[in-house]
């Protein structure tokens, strides 16, 4: 059995690497950057995702998107991007957009209006009744180069390299004691990459990586790249 450290390589807080024929960064926060373009990609934010539980009466701390905000500024402060590119699920669901929290992500998008944000439409932004914000455009897609945009992850029929979300994307590197670490991670795919979920209150899907994957965990403010540790110990667990 392939230990916790053996076939794990990396360490740094940014991995460059190319998305189809376009210059990327990694970044250990779980967005990427696109610096030649000055593009900013993140996934999956779910704000609401507290108001939405404790409206069910499910009792969650709150505060959950004020520090996914938060999280986001410092990104946005570090990359200077001109375009934040919202690969999907910024809101929760309907019962979690409520004025308090529709207004905090308003006031925050106020702060840099210098910058253009894009949000490509989720699953859970549908469900959440998508509130028309000024300064957010709102798309299905987009297209950018030989690059597509898009919330569901799935291979593109003109050849175009897809960047998603939606997955959620976990991986588990166990050790010989039976110990394991269960971790957010990017997945590159042939023709496809999935960013982490970037909220704070997201789960992780196991994910089960073929021999010409790259799966790189994002852990505790580094890059590491476990392809070869986590297609050999391959747990599932639940989201």
């Amino acid at each position: 059995m392939i230990g916790i450290f053996d076939g794990v390589t990396g360490g740094e807080g940014r991995l460059e690497l190319r998305l189809g024929n376009t210059r990327a960064v990694l970044c250990a926060d779980g967005t990427v950057c696109l610096p030649d373009e000055r593009i900013l990609l993140v996934a999956d934010l779910h704000l609401g995702k507290g108001s939405s539980f404790r409206a069910r009466r499910v009792p969650v701390p709150t505060g959950a998107s004020a520090a996914t905000l938060e999280k986001l500024s410092r990104a946005l402060d570090r990359e200077c991007p001109g375009s934040v590119i919202i690969l999907g699920d910024l809101w929760h669901a309907r019962d979690g957009c409520t004025p308090d929290v529709v207004a905090e992500f308003e006031s925050w998008m106020s702060d840099y209006d210098e910058v253009e944000f894009k949000l490509v439409i989720g699953n859970h932004d549908r469900n959440s009744g998508l509130p028309r914000l000024a300064g957010l455009e709102m798309e299905d897609s987009v297209r950018f180069g030989d690059l597509v945009f898009q919330h569901e992850p799935g291979l593109s029929l003109d050849g175009a390299h897809v960047v998603a979300g939606h997955l959620h994307p976990g991986c588990v590197v166990q050790g010989r004691g039976r110990q394991s670490f269960r971790l957010p991670c990017f997945w590159s795919r042939p023709g496809v990459t999935v960013l982490p979920a970037f909220g704070e209150m997201t789960g992780l899907a196991p994910i089960s990586p073929s021999e010409d994957d790259t799966v790189v965990a994002l852990v505790q403010g580094t890059l590491l790249d476990v392809s070869v540790a986590v297609r050999a110990n391959i747990v599932s667990s639940p989201r």
